[in-house]
């Protein structure tokens, strides 16, 4: 805590200081010096403090402070409605918040964000309950613990500040070359409510693929090794700018069901972030699922743990691309070499080694297409006879967690994530855990186009099923060109379970009003940081303002092409939060507001597990 400060009669001089009085320690994170019109740094500005009743300004210092965007002072006042204000170099005032906050009675505040009235929200949160599962022998699927705790990197009633501190060049190229995959070097603060956190050695790239064509950029952050140079046992993450949400919580509430869900998953929070003193604006921060990630979930309790083989679905299913590439990630069986699955010209694989496993001498990839191989032998067997079922059922249960990966293709339907493996044939992880003798799991990335924010159009021709009318998209009309699906719901067992989850999910969330009440939470949580986001959109950087035409080609491939691509570009910055949340959304078939899409599936969940025609 700082123990220092600085009084300053900036307009007028009032006396407030007894012998009575007790020191209070002011904290406040702010950047006043971001001059919003020109996007440059000043040092013009300061942070002040003025007491309710009170014209005398006592002035922070930020001097003294770990990070630039700390200011503070321990002043002789307590007991005082306050607000932090802005002053010029003259000590005249320029801006203050709208608002006096509470008084303090004890030694100091807490870290204080400037224009948001809670450091750490004062309605309670809202946790989303665990799902509980009927079906048969669940006990003998892999049980997924929570492995190292993560409440201290995702917080479930505030929203820290990252400032991310860069050479200016390295940061200008970052942007100049936004297609490009480089990577710069930077260290980050961390400022929650109680605590700062710094980090050195830290390696920034811009993530993404569609998501580098708006101005809002989304990141990869990579935490160096160095010594305890982790949060909370972490190291790596993604900042996602949510850019075509305009609720901001879609893909957080989609981690949060998965969470619910019991499933081996990414967590993710919301923070505010600034790059070089920068505001840029709110984000989601979410787990990547590189190491650490995944010894501190699925095996914390193993001293000796080493990863095993992480792979990536990367390339989605388009008949325009050439060769191999137009099948997408979807698991088809090529051939037993990797060159089978990569098309030579563009040297291009569907699949990505995100993390290698045991390294025996053989092609990282082996291990995959041995799985790939094996979802294709499947289709030898004659599942009506009790033999071959019982055989492939145990093969089954011996490579892959089957159970597991059902719940992911339910929640596919349910949240409407027609940019997954069901829909477009790729964002999914899949991991080979040592710690299950080598046995696959499933993994859900990338979450944004889910809830009704879509590219693609719902299914055109009426539903013919109760399950037909739950599968808005008709993802599981592509179950023929997805093998993994079409394979194990060819075994009525699985089959029988895939229908169970959909009750069980029904029951635990849907039945009862826990969805509701956790989106209710989580509005409140982020709605002034997205009045602030909004702001700062007005003067965001256009990265492609000087190469218009590579511009073009990129909107023209990646989103414009696809069925509702132009009503999908043409709407962002378009609908507000409220809507976006609580309202309904006319004319733009891109996207549906939250509570119009948990109010459809719920009744269409209803509808469906009330009948017994699937």
């Amino acid at each position: 805590m700082l123990k220092f400060y600085l009084i300053q009669a900036a307009i007028a001089t009032i006396s407030i200081v007894n012998a009575e009085t007790a020191y209070t320690t002011f904290k406040v994170i702010h950047a006043p010096n971001y001059d919003i019109a020109t996007g440059t740094v000043t040092n013009t500005h300061k942070m002040g403090v003025r007491m309710q009743g009170h014209s005398q300004i006592y002035l922070l210092d930020n001097s003294k402070s770990i990070d630039g965007l700390l200011y503070a002072a321990t002043l002789p006042v307590s007991n005082v409605p306050y607000q932090y204000v802005v002053v010029d170099k003259h000590n005249q005032l320029i801006e203050t918040e709208p608002f006096y906050r509470p008084s303090l009675i004890d030694s100091g505040t807490l870290n204080e964000f400037y224009g948001r009235q809670d450091a750490v929200k004062q309605i309670s949160a809202q946790q989303l309950p665990r799902i509980t599962y009927s079906y048969k022998d669940q006990n003998k699927d892999a049980l997924y613990s929570e492995g190292l705790d993560r409440s201290g990197v995702h917080p479930m009633a505030e929203v820290p500040t990252f400032h991310i501190k860069t050479l200016a060049n390295d940061f200008k190229t970052l942007r100049e070359k936004v297609l490009e995959d480089i990577g710069i070097n930077a260290n980050i603060t961390r400022i929650t409510s109680k605590s700062i956190d710094v980090f050195n050695n830290v390696k920034i790239e811009l993530s993404g693929q569609t998501s580098r064509l708006f101005k809002k950029l989304s990141y990869s952050v990579n935490i160096g090794k160095d010594g305890d140079n982790l949060l909370n046992g972490y190291r790596k993450f993604k900042l996602r700018s949510c850019a075509t949400d305009p609720s901001y919580l879609r893909e957080k509430m989609v981690y949060d069901i998965l969470d619910a869900a019991q499933v081996p998953t990414a967590k993710s929070s919301y923070i505010r972030l600034f790059i070089n003193e920068e505001p840029q604006g709110l984000y989601l921060i979410a787990d990547n699922y590189k190491n650490p990630f995944l010894k501190n979930l699925l095996g914390s309790t193993n001293k000796k743990y080493k990863n095993g083989g992480l792979f990536q679905g990367s390339m989605q299913e388009n008949p325009l691309a050439v060769g191999k590439l137009q099948l997408g990630a979807n698991l088809a069986y090529l051939g037993s070499n990797p060159e089978d699955y990569i098309e030579t010209g563009l040297n291009m694989s569907v699949y990505k080694v995100q993390e290698e496993g045991h390294k025996d001498g053989k092609h990282p990839l082996k291990s995959l297409i041995k799985f790939i191989e094996f979802i294709h032998k499947t289709k030898k067997y004659n599942l009506e006879k009790k033999k071959d079922l019982k055989k492939v059922m145990h093969s089954w249960d011996k490579k892959f967690d089957v159970s597991l990966f059902l719940k992911h293709m339910v929640f596919e339907i349910l949240m409407g994530h027609n940019d997954g493996y069901m829909g477009a044939a790729h964002n999914y992880m899949i991991y080979q855990d040592p710690d299950q003798e080598g046995r696959f799991i499933w993994l859900a990335s990338d979450l944004d186009q889910t809830l009704g924010n879509t590219l693609i159009s719902p299914r055109s021709r009426p539903a013919r099923t109760r399950l037909e009318t739950l599968d808005r998209y008709g993802l599981l009309d592509n179950m023929t060109s997805r093998p993994l699906v079409n394979q194990i719901l060819q075994v009525k067992e699985y089959n029988e379970r895939f229908i169970q989850i959909f009750s069980d999910v029904y029951y635990s969330l849907f039945k009862t009003n826990a969805i509701s009440n956790h989106l209710f939470f989580l509005k409140e949580l982020i709605k002034d940081d997205v009045a602030w986001d909004k702001q700062i959109e007005k003067i965001r950087i256009d990265n492609f303002k000087d190469n218009q035409t590579v511009y073009q080609t990129q909107l023209n491939q990646k989103v414009l092409q696809l069925p509702l691509g132009h009503d999908f570009f043409n709407r962002i910055n378009m609908i507000d939060f409220e809507t976006a949340v609580d309202g309904t959304i006319e004319n733009h078939p891109s996207i549906t507001s939250l509570s119009d899409w948990f109010r459809e599936t719920s009744d269409y969940l209803q509808t469906f597990i009330s009948g017994t025609n699937v």
